[in-house]
């Protein structure tokens, strides 16, 4: 009678075991899927990252382009100016010679 009730003891813990053997297994098969669903998740976060990294660093490429270019016309307009200011500078000097000449030949004219 002892070895029965051992045997039924025995069985007692062997179903409770695997019962929570069971629960275990639906417990990890639930955590799986869950992080498999975040894994997913994170994946499309990502590659929305990605994209997003992507796109800023050729419109910052494209900005950079766009910026020498610029640059390159700034500097050349500003040679241009530079140019024209030196030629209308010249000018200034010839009308100037040339407003004293008159000036000194109107004067000579007076004094004869």
């Amino acid at each position: 009678r002892m070895l029965q009730n051992q045997n039924e003891g025995l069985q007692q813990s062997l179903l409770k075991t695997a019962v929570r053997m069971e629960c275990l297994g639906e417990e990890f098969i639930s955590s799986q899927k869950i992080l498999e669903t975040e894994l997913q998740r994170t994946r499309m976060e990502l590659s929305n990252l990605m994209g997003r990294f992507n796109r800023l660093r050729d419109d910052c490429s494209s900005t950079q382009q766009t910026n020498s270019r610029l640059e390159l016309k700034l500097h050349s307009v500003l040679q241009n100016m530079e140019g024209e200011q030196e030629r209308l500078n010249l000018r200034i000097s010839e009308l100037t010679e040339q407003l004293s000449d008159a000036q000194y030949a109107s004067t000579m004219e007076e004094i004869n």
